[in-house]
C-alpha cells in the first residue's frame, strides 16, 4: 500500500516540494479564504468531489481532513510559486493496489494556462516514484478536456479499463482511467 511506500515521506514535519518554479506544500488554516476563491466555482463543482458551496466552513473542514489523511498516505498539496499564496491543488493518494498511486489536481481559473497542473503532477509523480511507487493512475471525466490535456502532457495514456458512468452532486459523468508507469523503460 502507498501508506507503507510513503514511509520515506517525512511524518515529523511539513511536506514541501520545490521543482520547476513551483513550491508544493501542505494546506494551512490561513489558506482558507484563498481556497474559497479558488474552489467555489461551477467548474470545480462539476469536475471534483469538493462540496458546493465551497465556503469558509467547507474549506476549514477540508484542511483538517487533509492533515488527518496524511497519516493514511494521502498528500493534498497547495500549488504555489513562492510557498505562500495557493494557486491550486495536487493530490497523491493510495491507488488501491500495491505500489500504485492515484493523482488529482485542480487549478484556480485565474491561474490556468501556465502549466501549473502539469508541473505539479510531474513533481508528485517523482516524489511517489522515489518512495517506491511504480504506477500512477488518474480518473478523468471524458468531457473534461483540460484535465485530459494535463494527463497527456504528464505522459499518461488512457487505460484499457472500460468507461464508467457516475452520478455525483446531480451531474452525470462518464469517467476514463488514465495510467502512467513510474519505472524507467528497459
Amino acid at each position: 500500500m502507498l501508506s507503507q511506500v510513503l514511509e520515506l515521506w517525512p511524518d515529523d514535519g511539513p511536506v514541501l516540494v520545490a521543482r520547476d518554479g513551483l513550491v508544493l506544500r501542505e494546506w494551512r488554516a490561513s489558506d482558507v479564504p484563498v481556497m474559497v476563491e479558488l474552489f467555489d466555482t461551477a467548474e470545480i463543482d462539476r469536475w471534483t468531489p469538493l462540496p458546493s458551496p465551497f465556503d469558509e466552513a467547507a474549506a476549514t473542514a477540508y484542511v483538517e481532513r487533509a492533515h488527518r489523511a496524511r497519516a493514511e498516505g494521502t498528500l493534498q498539496l497547495a500549488i504555489t510559486e513562492d510557498g505562500e499564496r495557493p494557486l491550486g491543488e495536487v493530490l497523491v493518494f493510495p491507488g488501491g493496489t500495491e505500489r500504485t498511486v492515484e493523482i488529482a489536481y485542480a487549478v484556480g481559473a485565474d491561474h490556468r494556462g501556465r502549466g501549473l497542473a502539469v508541473r505539479s503532477v510531474l513533481a508528485v509523480l517523482d516524489l511517489a516514484a522515489a518512495a517506491g511507487a511504480t504506477m500512477a493512475r488518474a480518473t478523468i471525466a471524458v468531457d473534461n478536456a483540460p484535465s485530459e490535456r494535463v494527463a497527456l502532457a504528464a505522459d499518461f495514456r488512457r487505460g484499457d479499463v472500460p468507461l464508467v458512468d457516475r452520478s455525483r452532486k446531480g451531474y452525470r459523468l462518464t469517467v476514463a482511467t488514465w495510467v502512467r508507469s513510474l519505472t524507467p523503460p528497459h
